[in-house]
């Protein structure tokens, strides 16, 4: 679920995101994005992998960091 993927996230050292997520606030959540390393990105898809986000982590490793971000933006319409 939504929650538990904020759960995730906080407890695997991406409070900013995590917090970001949970207030809804898609500027805090854009400049994470944008300012997240080629590490911290493929670190999230582990995590994602590691803890029941299978599908979620195959899609963001089809993409590039900066895919991610692009599509990030136009999902949110930015």
């Amino acid at each position: 679920t939504y929650n538990s993927m904020i759960d995730i996230m906080r407890s695997n050292g991406f409070e900013p995101a995590a917090k970001a997520l949970e207030d809804r606030d898609f500027n805090a959540m854009n400049d994470f994005m944008n300012n997240m390393t080629d590490d911290q990105y493929n670190q999230m898809i582990k995590i994602m992998k590691d803890n029941g986000y299978g599908s979620m982590s195959r899609m963001m490793g089809s993409f590039n960091k900066q895919g991610m971000i692009n599509m990030h933006k136009f999902m949110m319409r930015r």
